[in-house]
């Protein structure tokens, strides 16, 4: 970045309806893991994991990735999804 930007103003906080739609996600990534994970699981335990069990493996993976990469959101900012 341009070294005359204020280190201030390159993020935001999300406020309102971006905050929600951050922490909806949130919840969102955290039940698709689960999800996917006790699904993996009983089909691996089973011995009948197939190609729709992978699909679904390759989009959870994704998802958080595309949270991460897609929001501007460093790392160090505080979200607060309980008012």
């Amino acid at each position: 970045m341009d070294s005359t930007v204020d280190p201030n103003a390159r993020f935001i906080t999300p406020t309102g309806l971006p905050l929600a739609i951050v922490c909806v996600s949130l919840v969102l990534v955290f039940f698709s893991i689960l999800t996917t994970g006790l699904r993996t699981y009983s089909r691996l335990r089973d011995a009948v994991l197939g190609l729709d069990d992978g699909l679904a493996i390759a989009g959870t993976v994704r998802f958080p990735q595309h949270l991460l990469w897609s929001n501007s959101i460093p790392p160090t900012a505080k979200l607060i999804c309980v008012p």
